[in-house]
């Protein structure tokens, strides 16, 4: 007798052993510690990726769930009754191990924001059944429990706090196309308010990117800017097929596309501007050249890598804009985009959330792949420290830059006096020191003087007090060496009014950058 027969008696026992009802427990409570009953509990097998059908499937009364499910792994979903029972987010538990029981005890929700308002098609009339999606600022997707508006065109969706994305996709409706529309929320609380969001009539816009040998590009990304506001447009679903071909929804307007393919592709993108849209509009091929990677790392002053500088980069010989795709510095600084060969001009933009400022070099030559690193400036483009002293009527004379950073080479650099007695001579001593600013404030310039002070009449009628100026101009050196130096200057009025004849203005502190 064959083995496979002797066992043929026992896998009716296997197979009732592996398929065995497990039971999955939990409890769960609104962020107040309370119960939360008629939550929905949703289970996915995350080695087949199947959902599971379930029975009993809700939280009781006090907000307890028991669900039978075969052994496996799984992630719970746990989605909360509307408002007004609870105003909490979705929450997914990943990586459930259920081997005969699994006890998740108490799980809390997160407390959500409230978006409502009302959408209306072009007609006037509401807009039913339009999809709303949320994306968080990371880029990823969170699925709400409501994700649509009812017969009167409300909606009342709940979202997790902080920054979103609204976004309202009505490209699925039968009454006429219309173009999707995107909010930004950058610190979305309880609650907010959309009022009535009108619709607008939407327009196909299509367009086939191919290579520079007539091949079809796969996933290239476009970006579409309306030219009249500078916002950019909401176009999901915006990326090239296997055939190289992509139509986006636009409403009337003037536009410029940008075409962006994969860093992988080694492409260059380009930029298609104006596209007036009033009706269907089609934009024919597109052929992307090969390009080349530009590539390095962006540190500080003191060596210290910079995140999220942001990359712009233009053909010297044409002032065309080339268009990068993602191209920030990463968490060590690093950045790599493609570009075209030639002379181009690279402006390093730092984040807002540092004290760096912007880089723009000129006559960057590119023949090749070229690692190209750079070191932004914590540059001070001019601050007031320290206190200063009243002259006749009470006023402070305040002493300003008369523009931009103090840039190495600059000519045009300067302070401007003001609030000074009108008519009255100033003395302007100005100075740097070998370093950042260390010293205290009461130091009225650098160690080291640029020059003799300067003395200067105001204007304004003489004897008027807080009407006197006078913008003095200090041309910067070009002394590579003294980049990232801490500039000081103060201005003394001779005001007879004064304490001791003389009123002062704040200390001006600011820092010598490169570019």
């Amino acid at each position: 007798m064959r083995l496979s027969t002797l066992l043929l008696p026992l896998l009716p026992v296997l197979l009732t052993a592996t398929a065995q009802a497990d039971v999955v427990t939990g409890r769960v409570l609104d962020a107040a510690g309370q119960p939360v009953p008629g939550c929905n509990i949703d289970m996915r097998d995350e080695v087949t990726g199947n959902d599971m059908v379930l029975s009993n499937d809700s939280t009781n009364a006090l907000g307890v769930f028991s669900i039978a499910v075969p052994t496996g792994l799984y992630q719970v979903t746990i989605t909360p009754p509307p408002p007004p029972v609870t105003v909490s987010v979705v929450k997914s538990i990943s990586d459930v191990v259920v081997v005969i029981a699994a006890n998740l005890g108490d799980i809390s929700l997160t407390p959500g924001g409230l978006l409502t308002g009302t959408i209306l098609l072009p007609s006037g009339q509401p807009a039913v059944g339009v999809n709303l999606d949320i994306e968080l600022a990371d880029g990823s997707e969170y699925i709400p429990a409501s994700e649509g508006t009812d017969a009167l065109g409300h909606f009342s969706v709940v979202a997790p706090q902080g920054q979103i994305f609204f976004q309202i996709r009505p490209e699925t409706l039968t009454v006429s196309l219309l173009a999707p529309e995107q909010f930004e929320l950058l610190n979305l609380g309880a609650s907010h308010n959309f009022g009535t969001i009108n619709l607008r009539a939407g327009f196909w816009a299509e367009l086939t990117v191919l290579d520079s040998s007539n091949a079809p590009v796969f996933n290239a990304d476009l970006d579409v800017t309306d030219l009249i506001t500078g916002m950019q447009v909401f176009t999901p679903s915006d990326n090239t097929d296997p055939g190289g071909f992509v139509d986006v929804i636009l409403p009337a307007g003037t536009f410029e596309i940008e075409v962006e393919p994969r860093f992988v592709d080694r492409l260059v993108g380009i930029l298609i501007s104006p596209v007036t849209v009033v009706g269907t509009t089609l934009l024919g091929q597109v052929n992307l050249d090969s390009g080349v990677v530009l590539s390095g790392t962006v540190t500080n002053i003191a060596g210290q890598a910079l995140a999220g500088v942001d990359l712009d980069i233009f053909d010297q010989s044409t002032g065309a804009e080339i268009p990068l795709g993602p191209d920030n510095s990463n968490s060590n600084g690093q950045y790599a985009v493609v570009v075209s060969t030639g002379i181009l001009t690279v402006i390093y933009t730092p984040s807002p959330a540092g004290t760096e400022v912007p880089l723009v070099e000129l006559d960057v030559v590119v023949t090749g792949d070229l690692v190209h690193n750079v070191q932004l400036l914590d540059c001070n483009c001019g601050t007031l420290r320290g206190v200063g002293t009243a002259g006749t009527g009470g006023h402070i004379p305040r002493l300003m830059t008369t523009g931009a950073c103090p840039t190495l080479g600059d000519t045009s650099w300067g302070v401007t006096l003001t609030q000074g007695l009108g008519g009255a001579l100033v003395v302007v001593r100005v100075g740097i020191d070998s370093g950042p600013s260390t010293v205290g404030v009461g130091q009225a310039t650098g160690s080291l003087l640029l020059g003799p002070p300067a003395i200067v009449q105001l204007s304004g009628t003489p004897g008027a007090p807080g009407v006197g100026s006078a913008t003095l101009a200090l041309p910067m050196q070009t002394d590579p060496s003294m980049a990232g130096m801490t500039l000081r200057a103060r201005a003394v009025v001779l005001d007879p009014g004064a304490r001791r004849g003389r009123s002062k203005s704040r200390v001006l502190v600011a820092t010598l950058c490169s570019q």
